[in-house]
């Protein structure tokens, strides 16, 4: 059965889709017993990964985030929750 096109149904327009943030590369620690990129536990590592990445990374237990200077650097996931949780 072939429906004439003033009769068909359209579906309800999509809700916009959230921007999801680009990866920020910055250099990890490896720390769990697992290659992280090629890299074993107690070497530097530079990933390009969002922040949900890295959290998953990091409570995972593969990777701790490498600070070079507690000036001008990004908090990391684990301080951002801190201080949305307490503050």
């Amino acid at each position: 059965m072939v429906m004439h096109p003033k009769y068909v149904r359209l579906a309800p327009p999509a809700a916009p889709r959230e921007e999801k943030p680009a990866p920020q590369e910055r250099q990890y620690l490896v720390v769990g017993p697992r290659l992280v990129n090629g890299k074993k536990a107690g070497e530097t590592v530079v990933l390009a990964l969002t922040d949900e990445q890295e959290k998953a990374l990091v409570e995972a237990g593969h990777i701790k985030p490498k600070r070079k200077s507690v000036e001008n650097r990004r908090p990391a996931v684990s301080e951002e929750r801190e201080r949305r949780n307490h503050g």
